[in-house]
């Protein structure tokens, strides 16, 4: 009798390990569908802050058809009042996000304005998730996808992820992303995969002039960089109005 409850006891214990290890197990069932869910973090962390996006909205309509910033800290941390003075410019960047966050929150950060133009930055916080540069990719052609089907005409600057000091370990999956972005843009008009990507670099590695103390974001001189790059590009859609 008393194996017999020994032998029931080591059952049950087998089970609820094996239970566990089930439970354990992530979800390969995307949060929204068509998009490749990446990284562990819910994307409604973001919540407040795209609840403060919808209060600006509220308080001063943008009008539409203009131009969008959008992605993570590197379009966040933009000056873009300063950078371009003399354009409208849609501000929606939120620090920490992934190519999976910004497809979550498309509908009401992107589809409200109805862009001409989408100046874009993601995928840099997903290779700090350890996501793949396939992965990325998936994600960031969604979201194109999305683009096109709602606004044929509309251009998507890519910004590609840039060389930093924090991530240059990664540098090879940084440039599996660059390598599937430009093979996109290649075949897409109204992709345009921005050469931001040299200008960080000194010999070959990232400047350290144009990071702040973190290694990973821009500093103004790092933004200063940029800058002339993208309104090159948007004075092909929107030409400025004499001063």
């Amino acid at each position: 009798m008393q194996r017999y409850y020994f032998n029931l006891l080591l059952v049950a214990m087998i089970l609820a390990f094996l239970s566990s290890t089930l439970l354990a197990q992530p979800s390969e069932k995307p949060i929204v569908e068509g998009f490749v869910q990446t990284g562990s973090n819910d994307p409604k962390r973001f919540e407040k802050s795209i609840i403060a996006f919808e209060k600006q909205d509220q308080e001063l309509p943008p009008a539409k058809g203009g131009i969008l910033f959008v992605g993570s800290s590197s379009i966040r941390l933009w000056p873009v009042k300063e950078s371009f003075p003399n354009r409208t410019i849609i501000h929606r960047g939120f620090g920490g996000s992934t190519t999976t966050d910004l497809n979550f929150y498309f509908d009401r950060i992107v589809l409200p304005y109805e862009p001409k133009v989408i100046v874009y930055y993601e995928g840099d916080n997903d290779l700090g998730q350890k996501i793949s540069p396939t992965k990325i990719i998936e994600n960031t052609s969604h979201f194109i996808d999305r683009v096109h089907k709602l606004w044929p005409e509309t251009v998507v600057l890519y910004i590609p992820v840039k060389p930093s000091i924090k991530r240059w370990g990664m540098w090879v999956q940084i440039q599996e992303t660059h390598k599937f972005m430009r093979e996109i843009a290649a075949k897409d008009d109204k992709v345009i995969f921005l050469e931001t990507i040299s200008p960080l670099l000194k010999n070959g590695e990232p400047d350290s002039a144009l990071f702040k103390e973190d290694g990973l974001h821009l500093n103004e001189a790092g933004y200063q960089l940029w800058t002339p790059i993208v309104e090159a590009e948007l004075a092909k859609y929107f030409p400025k109005q004499p001063d």
